[in-house]
């Protein structure tokens, strides 16, 4: 896992945690004292046409285009992107301890 220093973005490629990649790394750096804040993010893009045509032609994806989850009326799931963002401070390393102490990354990237 990479770590950033002060002014220095970092990339971070652990396909689908890369949002908990992002977020450990940089309580790490605060909690180091490389930096006193860090902003991390993450995002999530469908940039290939055939993952969604591959799921529609088997029938996985909702046909109301609405997701469900554990919903008794769920009828597929729904492919979508998204992108978020979190500033870490140093004031907040200690409920950032509790988030970490419960979490796991699987390397499935580059």
């Amino acid at each position: 896992m990479a770590t950033a220093s002060a002014m220095s973005p970092c990339g971070v490629d652990v396909a689908c945690a890369s949002a908990l990649a992002a977020v450990l790394s940089g309580c790490a750096a605060v909690r180091g004292g490389e930096c006193s804040d860090a902003l991390v993010a993450a995002t999530s893009l469908k940039l290939l046409p055939q993952p969604t045509l591959g799921a529609a032609a088997a029938g996985m994806l909702s046909v109301d285009g609405r997701c469900k989850t554990f919903d008794a009326r769920a009828n597929g799931y729904v492919r979508a992107e998204g992108v978020v963002a979190q500033l870490v401070c140093a004031t907040a390393a200690e409920q950032q301890r509790a988030a970490e102490s419960g979490s796991a990354v699987r390397q499935a990237g580059k």
